[in-house]
């Protein structure tokens, strides 16, 4: 059986749930290896809310909504430390209004250490964990279109999220090196992937901004690690025998976006249930709350997920539909043990 490069994903990525207290609060990890965050996503399961999303190159009590098009805004009450093993946070009703539940969606990138790359026409600062195939990237387009920016994650990103965060503007959702280098759907929307000039152009070390805002922007761009992570795409087929998508890893993130529009931002995870089917799931482009009432429409499996239903917006006609998967646990340990089903 194959190896792999990380033999615990938790020390990368974590999904941990907690209950809002209206007050202070630390959230630590429950996953078996300590995490300390650089992206920080969280998302009320139980109330309409906005997503919210904090980074530790942007800074503590810096918020951006996924599911809005709102610069970032000062929040005193927000995320205001990033800890070792998770997160601590003031009394903000859309991330800690009490007896609410949520969960957070946490990466690792590099401690928040953001050094310059000058690769590009513009100069970005560049936080980078080549382990995980995760990079942060800021730079400012200098109000000027067609300028290259260096991204440093050493291939053409699979994965790309970008917004101006300076500027009430949408977001990007690309999979450059899966679905075209100027191809984007806004997480904050439904639209299909269309062209965009925004972001193109993209290489194993740059990208072309078409901004000219003279704007700050917060870019997320990862790569795939082989037993970790995994981006692609799959045929949807309308039918409750739906595809399977192997990923090599037991997801504990799966998100979904079909090409097509009018379709939704779907995020499941493994710790919101914990069992099979993984039939509750967020919406990056919504405020809406956990859907608990869909029949079951996705299953985690040791090696990858499986489609359940015939449904509208990951498993419908014969659609192309993008994904971006995280790791629980790989199929195979370092040791060559392979992981037990769920």
């Amino acid at each position: 059986m194959a190896n792999y490069s990380i033999n615990q994903p938790s020390a990368y990525f974590q999904a941990q749930l907690y209950t809002g207290n209206s007050s202070t609060q630390t959230v630590t990890n429950g996953g078996p290896a300590n995490l300390q965050p650089d992206v920080v996503w969280t998302k009320c399961r139980s109330n309409t809310s906005d997503n919210f999303l904090f980074d530790s190159i942007r800074g503590v009590q810096n918020q951006l909504h996924p599911n809005t098009t709102d610069p970032q805004g000062a929040n005193a009450t927000s995320l205001t430390s990033f800890n070792s093993d998770g997160w601590t946070m003031g009394n903000t009703g859309g991330m800690n209004f009490s007896s609410q539940t949520y969960v957070g969606w946490q990466w690792k990138c590099n401690a928040g250490t953001s050094p310059s790359n000058t690769q590009g026409q513009r100069t970005s600062l560049v936080q980078s964990n080549s382990t995980a195939g995760f990079n942060i990237i800021q730079f400012n387009d200098g109000g000027s279109t067609g300028q290259t920016v260096g991204h440093g994650l050493g291939e053409v990103p699979s994965f790309f999220l970008a917004k101006n965060k300076n500027s009430s503007s949408g977001w990007y959702g690309m999979f450059p090196k899966i679905w075209g280098g100027n191809q984007s759907s806004g997480i904050n929307t439904t639209n299909a992937f269309g062209t965009v000039s925004g972001f193109s152009n993209f290489t194993s070390t740059l990208f072309t901004s078409g901004q000219s805002s003279s704007s700050d922007h917060i870019c997320y761009a990862w790569k795939p690690i082989r037993g970790y992570s995994a981006f692609g795409t799959y045929k949807s087929n309308n039918n409750a025998d739906g595809p399977k998508i192997f990923t090599g890893f037991r997801p504990a993130l799966v998100l979904c976006k079909m090409t097509s529009g009018g379709t939704n931002w779907r995020m499941y995870d493994s710790r919101r249930e914990g069992f099979n089917p993984e039939n509750n799931y967020l919406l990056t482009n919504s405020t809406a709350v956990e859907n608990t009432a869909a029949n079951a429409e996705l299953e985690i499996h040791s090696n990858g997920f499986k489609l359940t239903n015939a449904e509208g917006d990951i498993n419908y006609n014969s659609e192309n539909v993008l994904y971006a998967a995280w790791a629980e646990l790989p199929q195979v340990f370092t040791d060559g043990v392979p992981v037990q089903a769920r």
